[in-house]
């Protein structure tokens, strides 16, 4: 009995904590890898990109890895933690911009809060699998007429990883979208892509 109740429990848990895997299982994506990005300070980012090819996965893990190793000085810079409290394992999806605002697909996203804005990214940690986070990012331009360019989508990744970074760190007793902003801006004087 006890052992039926913790597997229907289970199963609940992880139908809950599942939303994305089974929103994104109705895409074809073309291309899937994986990556372990290590950074200078000693931390890992595991990264599984789901989108169009091995170009765009290798731009994006190249992104991800500028915007990280930023982040942690930026963290400090600014007075916050910048050390780990936990791991995560970022899923990054390249859907075009159709996709991304179907707000019958995308039903974990906050759309109440974001009215009828357009948006080209949306970090998620709360709908993800345990242990894993979300960014949903716009096509490029070449694959969505609506997408961004390469310096857009590196703009707004950079944006993102922030939320990654407050997640990772525990970070988020502040408004985590003014720091992302302001990491954004920090980035850009600090990087090029």
């Amino acid at each position: 009995m006890i052992f039926k109740l913790l597997l229907a429990i289970s199963l609940i848990f992880n139908a809950q904590a599942s939303t994305h895997t089974s929103k994104m299982n109705q895409i074809n994506f073309n291309y899937v890898a994986n990556k372990t990005l290590f950074l200078e300070n000693g931390e890992q980012v595991t990264v599984t990109y789901h989108g169009y090819n091995a170009v765009e996965a290798q731009a994006a893990f190249k992104s991800i890895q500028i915007s990280s190793e930023y982040a942690q000085s930026f963290l400090k810079q600014n007075g916050f933690e910048s050390t780990s409290c936990v791991k995560t394992h970022l899923n990054f999806y390249d859907v075009d911009t159709q996709t991304l605002h179907n707000k019958k697909l995308m039903t974990f996203i906050e759309w109440a809060k974001l009215g009828d804005n357009m948006i080209y990214a949306y970090f998620d940690s709360v709908d993800s699998p345990p242990g894993k986070v979300s960014i949903f990012m716009t096509a490029p331009k070449k694959y969505d007429p609506q997408g961004l360019d390469a310096a857009g989508r590196a703009k707004i990744i950079t944006h993102e990883m922030m939320h990654y970074w407050q997640d990772r760190t525990c970070n988020k007793t502040h408004d985590v979208e003014i720091q992302a902003d302001q990491y954004m801006n920090f980035i850009s004087n600090h990087s090029t892509f």
